[in-house]
C-alpha cells in the first residue's frame, strides 16, 4: 500500500496537536519529563567534554627555546596524518618547530583545532645558498622549483629569509635540507608521539 505524502503530514499535524493538548492539560509536565530526560542522556557527554578540555590544559608544558631567550608555550598535538598534524588551540600565526631545532611546518590559521601541514607536503618559498651565490626557490609537495633556469649541484636549502623568523633559522642552521650532486635531499624531522613542538608566532600582521 502506497502511502501519500500528505496523509503523512496529515498524522504529523495530528500527533502534534495531541501532544499539545496532552501537556496543556497536565501542566507541561510532558514537556518538563522530556527535558529532564535529555538533560540525564546528555550530562555525561558533557562531563566528558569538560574532563578533555581540562586534560589537554593540564597537559600543558613550558619549554625554553634557547634562541629566543624567552619562554613558549608547548604546543598540543592531537593527532597526526600523513600530512599534517592537528594542534590544539593556536593563538596566532606563525612558524611550528620542534624542541630540538626541525622545521615542521606553518600555521596559517588559529582557532581551538587547527591543522598544519607538514613542510614537504606544503607549498612554501625557500633560500637556496651555495658557495658562490643565492637565489630564491620554492617548495610545493617536497619537490624544489626554480623560477629562473639555474643548475644547483651542492646547496643549502633554507626557509626564506624575507619570510618572518626566516633570518633567523638561517643563522641559526635550521636547514630544510640540501643539494647534493643535483638531487634535492629533505631534512625531515622525526615525528612520534615524545616529539615536542613550539610555535614562533608571527610578528607581522
Amino acid at each position: 500500500m502506497k502511502v501519500n505524502k500528505v496523509e503523512i503530514l496529515l498524522f504529523i499535524l495530528l500527533l502534534l496537536l495531541t501532544l499539545f493538548l496532552l501537556n496543556y492539560l497536565f501542566h507541561n509536565t510532558i514537556v518538563e519529563n522530556v527535558s529532564k530526560g535529555f538533560t540525564s542522556i546528555s550530562t555525561p557527554f558533557f562531563s566528558l567534554r569538560n574532563y578533555l578540555n581540562n586534560l589537554l590544559v593540564k597537559e600543558k608544558v613550558i619549554y625554553k627555546i634557547n634562541f629566543l631567550n624567552e619562554d613558549l608555550d608547548s604546543l598540543i598535538p592531537l593527532n597526526y596524518t600523513i600530512e599534517g598534524i592537528y594542534f590544539f588551540e593556536i593563538k596566532k600565526p606563525g612558524v611550528i618547530l620542534t624542541t630540538d631545532n626541525y622545521f615542521v611546518g606553518i600555521a596559517e590559521h588559529t582557532g581551538k583545532f587547527v591543522y598544519v601541514k607538514k613542510w614537504w607536503y606544503d607549498e612554501i618559498n625557500v633560500t637556496i645558498e651555495t658557495d658562490r651565490f643565492e637565489i630564491e626557490a620554492y617548495i610545493k609537495n617536497g619537490k624544489l622549483y626554480f623560477d629562473d633556469k639555474v643548475d644547483i649541484q651542492d646547496a643549502k636549502v633554507y626557509y626564506s629569509k624575507y619570510m618572518p623568523y626566516g633570518l633567523l633559522l638561517y643563522r641559526k642552521g635550521i636547514v630544510l635540507g640540501e643539494i647534493k650532486d643535483g638531487v634535492f635531499v629533505k631534512n625531515i624531522p622525526e615525528i612520534s608521539l615524545k616529539t615536542k613542538f613550539v610555535i614562533l608566532e608571527n610578528y607581522v600582521d
